[in-house]
């Protein structure tokens, strides 16, 4: 039996980004796609420590986090390219 990538039942649509095209199955959206994340999925994204990142975000002016209400998420490029700008951290 011929295996097919994409079957009717977990494709549920394509996500253009930046010239490529992304399969997204279910309702999970790939964390490099989001444009928002939590604490505990930028820790898994960036592999910095959780206690690290919440002293990052609790800085004054922070370029990388959003709040809302009492909850903060990262902005995921701002924080990609703060990553990219750091020697080290802490």
């Amino acid at each position: 039996m011929e295996k097919t990538l994409l079957s009717s039942q977990n494709y549920v649509g394509l996500i253009p980004v930046e010239g490529k095209l992304f399969v997204i199955n279910g309702n999970e959206v790939p964390i490099h796609l989001k444009m928002n994340l939590t604490v505990e999925e930028a820790v898994q994204y960036s592999n910095i420590g959780e206690n690290t990142l919440r002293e990052e975000i609790a800085k004054p002016h922070c370029p990388f986090v959003v709040k809302i209400g009492s909850r903060k998420l990262i902005k995921r490029k701002e924080f990609e390219k703060w990553n990219s700008e750091q020697y080290r951290v802490r």
